[in-house]
């Protein structure tokens, strides 16, 4: 209730959804009937990689790149203020935007994150030229709309017989890495504990809206 904004609130000139999260910057998604109804955000921390959000005496931890889709999931609650103005609504991001932002931090690394950087930027450039081109991605997630734990699973299958197919989980919310049962992902890079994601797990997460911001992971 004490991040709830000013009961005349309505009469202040709305503003752009904000670029980037600013320390000290407050939210108010309104929930219910009133205006008064609702939930307090406050962004109490930012760095060159995260934005940490408290809510209700808890501080959670957001990827910098994940800031339009925070701002995307508090509109969809409601309608949402900053600092005590309305807020117009969000335009859509487009993938370059995340990718230049994850470059951005990720920039002038050497040695071994330049090795990272260059595996990184190969299964980015195989995902486009080689799975999405080649590969059918089907979505085989169980009828209740998600796995034990809310995962999701995908089927890729390359056209002609005989030819292997791959299965890729992957957590909405980000609980836990995305998975694939390829021999590159089992065999060399799942004994590394920031292994860069196989080309196929690149894949899905390119061609679904709602999960290519864990492509952020590539960069951090």
């Amino acid at each position: 209730m004490s991040d709830a904004p000013r009961a005349d609130s309505w009469r202040l000139a709305p503003v752009d959804a904000p670029s980037a999260p600013r320390k000290g910057m407050k939210l108010w998604v309104q929930t219910g009937t009133y205006w008064f109804e609702g939930d307090g955000y406050t962004i109490s921390r930012v760095n060159s990689q995260s934005f940490y959000v408290s809510r209700d005496g808890e501080t959670t931890r957001y990827p910098l790149i994940d800031w339009h889709t925070f701002l995307s999931a508090r509109e969809r609650e409601g309608e949402v203020d900053v600092d005590g103005h309305p807020m117009r609504k969000l335009r859509a991001a487009p993938i370059s935007d995340a990718f230049e932002c994850a470059r951005a931090t990720g920039s002038g690394a050497t040695g071994a994150r330049g090795r990272r950087r260059g595996l990184r930027d190969a299964r980015i450039l195989r995902a486009v030229r080689d799975v999405l081109k080649s590969y059918k991605i089907d979505e085989t997630t169980n009828g209740s709309g998600a796995l034990s734990g809310g995962a999701r699973r995908f089927q890729l299958r390359q056209g002609g017989a005989g030819r292997p197919g791959y299965t890729i989980e992957v957590d909405p919310e980000w609980r836990a890495r995305p998975s694939c049962d390829c021999p590159d992902a089992i065999d060399r890079l799942a004994a590394e504990e920031d292994a860069v994601f196989c080309k196929h797990i690149v894949a899905v997460l390119l061609q679904k809206d709602e999960l290519r911001h864990q492509l952020i992971d590539l960069f951090l």
